[in-house]
Formats: structure tokens, C-alpha cells, sequence
């Protein structure tokens, strides 16, 4: 996996920070998703991605789930989706060592299973 950005977490569960590859640059988001009372997650996201333009307008563009690694700490996987990309941009964010900070790293796509 290869550096592409960092993502930098708030109190509230939000994060900014930035998607910096060799082609896209990108200042990013991430919202909480809220639970409705009594429903699990599942498989659903836990938040929801925004691509934060120029303007400081907001634009939904993917969606990151949350999940624990082997040693107890928290990772994300985020998949980013535009027609700018040409495809989807799969990303994982894991904690660097300061509270609230994690690197992105590129993941390639998945292998399509042969039928």
C-alpha cells in the first residue's frame, strides 16, 4: 500500500484531511452516520464521505466503515466514487500515533472472481 493523504478526527467522530495522489487532490470529510433507535449497523457505513470544494461546499462521494484491527486499534476503509475517477477509489485509514490522526493508504481493486 502507498501514502495517499491523511485524515484527522474530532471529538464529535467527524474527521477532514485530504486525498493527495499523483493525479487527485482532494480536501475530504467524514460525518458520523446516525443510528436509528433500535437498528444495528450491519454492513452499513459508518460514515458518510464528502469531498469539501473550494467554495466550502460540501458533496457526498462515498462512504467509510469503521472496523477493529487485530491489536485492538481502529481502522477505516473508504471508498470514494466520482465520474472524475473513472472507477472507485478504495482507501484505508490507519491510526499514525497522535489521538485522532491516520494515514490513508491506496488499495488496489478487487480481484473480480471468475464465474
Amino acid at each position: 500500500m502507498s501514502n495517499a493523504g491523511f485524515l484527522q478526527f474530532q471529538d464529535d467522530g467527524s474527521a477532514e484531511g485530504e486525498v493527495d495522489t499523483l493525479e487527485i487532490h482532494m480536501k475530504i470529510a467524514l460525518s458520523p452516520v446516525m443510528e436509528s433507535v433500535g437498528q444495528s449497523r450491519g454492513k452499513r457505513p459508518s460514515h458518510t464521505v464528502l469531498a469539501v470544494k473550494k467554495s466550502g461546499r460540501l458533496r457526498e462521494i462515498g462512504a467509510a466503515w469503521r472496523g477493529p484491527t487485530a491489536d485492538g486499534k481502529v481502522w477505516y476503509s473508504l471508498v470514494i466514487s466520482d465520474p472524475s475517477l473513472g472507477g472507485e477509489l478504495r482507501l484505508a485509514a490507519f491510526e499514525r500515533g497522535e489521538k485522532g490522526e491516520f494515514d490513508l493508504d491506496w488499495r488496489p481493486p478487487k480481484e473480480e472472481k471468475a464465474a
